[in-house]
């Protein structure tokens, strides 16, 4: 493939304005027209009208040529970028009964039938709580916890409803001990780390108690992978954007001056969710087009060592203007509490 000889540019009319030495991309295929590499940049140019800048492979390169597209040549990066957790608010899909359901499908098949049977529910990061608020309505045992609540109509954190969401569920666990159901709904994929991500979870986990109910949900990785390699106009044209993965599945974008991040998963770590994190008693996982859904009864509790970490960092995040949820001692005071509760 290093050799000149073994393509030649095609269908470019160099004199033109618009196909000259600069242009920025170019698309490869063999003798025939089949493409090897670049199907998204002929996309473009269809859609522009403007001619395709063609090298075409000759057939007894096609082999090699095809060997160096499969290679990985290195990841993206985001280690650099100065990660500020509360701007992920902006990330959560909305859930208010206006644009999408106020229950999603997981909510609605696992959570919905469990609070209305008097079971407590714990949603661990409810967004704008209004899957929370509808059970509530209906007299069901529900708390939410969410550290990055907005005010309606505005950009601005609503600390004051987190601050109440956290001491209600907290007093809630305190007195009553864990919960019989926690959910975490789209919310893995809204973080900016791993270990913000492993946190999550192993709260989830210690929240609930021993044989009760944990659903989490969360993006595939297997949906961009399909999207990404389309060739078909048709089948882009409703995903007009390309993620730039790193070594984790983390992709970025910028937006309102500020890096936001999505976590995609891959089908196998998806599918190894309820044994990581505890919860593989008739576990059921479900690979569903642009999501994953994974619901199981808890088998085990986590490492203690590990709970209170993860205690002490989610209850302690970072809020815009110097301040901070400042509820990590309470949290860790009202977990002991139920955990006591258990051995009596």
């Amino acid at each position: 493939f290093k050799q000149k000889t073994a393509y030649e540019i095609v269908d470019c009319d160099w004199s033109s304005d618009v196909c000259s030495s600069d242009l920025w991309g170019c698309v490869v295929t063999d003798e025939e027209g089949s493409v090897l590499d670049g199907p998204h940049y002929a996309l473009v140019c269809r859609q522009l009208g403007v001619p395709v800048r063609v090298y075409r492979v000759a057939s007894d390169a096609v082999e090699t040529a095809q060997r160096a597209f499969e290679q990985q040549y290195g990841a993206y990066s985001y280690r650099h970028i100065d990660k500020k957790p509360y701007i992920q608010s902006f990330a959560q899909p909305k859930r208010d009964g206006s644009s999408t359901p106020v229950f999603s499908r997981l909510y609605k098949e696992r959570i919905v039938p469990v609070a209305k049977a008097g079971k407590r529910v714990l949603d661990f990061g409810c967004g704008g709580g209004a899957p929370v608020r509808r059970l509530q309505a209906m007299g069901c045992r529900v708390q939410g916890i969410e550290f990055f609540p907005r005010r309606p109509g505005t950009e601005a954190l609503d600390t004051v409803l987190s601050r109440a969401m956290i001491g209600s569920a907290l007093r809630d666990l305190q007195v009553n001990g864990r919960f019989d159901a926690v959910i975490c709904d789209f919310v893995v994929n809204s973080v900016q780390t791993p270990e913000a991500e492993e946190d999550v979870m192993t709260l989830v986990n210690a929240f609930c108690r021993p044989g009760g109910l944990i659903c989490a949900s969360g993006r595939r990785m297997a949906n961009e992978d399909k999207v990404h390699k389309t060739t078909k106009q048709a089948d882009a044209d409703h995903r007009r954007r390309h993620h730039f993965f790193d070594e984790h599945g983390f992709t970025a974008k910028l937006g309102r001056g500020q890096w936001f991040f999505q976590r995609f998963h891959t089908d196998d770590e998806a599918n190894a969710y309820p044994a990581r994190y505890g919860y593989d008693g008739e576990a059921d996982v479900r690979l569903d087009g642009e999501q994953w859904f994974s619901a199981g009864y808890k088998t085990r509790d986590l490492d203690e060592a590990r709970v209170i970490e993860a205690l002490a960092r989610e209850f302690d995040l970072e809020w815009p203007n110097g301040q901070r949820v400042g509820r990590a001692e309470t949290a860790l005071a009202a977990w002991a509490a139920a955990m006591g509760r258990e051995k009596h």
